[in-house]
């Protein structure tokens, strides 16, 4: 699994959270996604609340732009949205 390279700046995901959890910085957002079964992309909220964390919700599912979640792209300022993409070796 690898995460696009372009973040989706002011948007994120909706109805598709597996877990919130506050980090302290994106690349913990990244990680914390790779080590959750099922993970595929998250929202990172870029603006730390008041306890100095940032907001990382782990997500289920991912936006494409022809997928049937399009509609759970939601604007948000606050937010940065990634996707993963998964490729597979077939061993043989």
């Amino acid at each position: 699994m690898r995460f696009t390279s372009d973040p989706i700046h002011g948007k994120r995901l909706e109805n598709h959270v597996i877990r919130t959890i506050g980090v302290s910085n994106e690349n913990i957002c990244q990680l914390k996604c790779y080590h959750e079964p099922n993970c595929v992309s998250y929202n990172f909220k870029h603006i730390a609340d008041t306890d100095g964390k940032h907001r990382c919700d782990l997500n289920n599912a991912t936006y494409e732009h022809h997928n049937k979640h399009l509609g759970d792209l939601a604007n948000n300022e606050s937010f940065v949205y990634r996707g993963a993409e998964v490729s597979i070796q077939l061993l043989g």
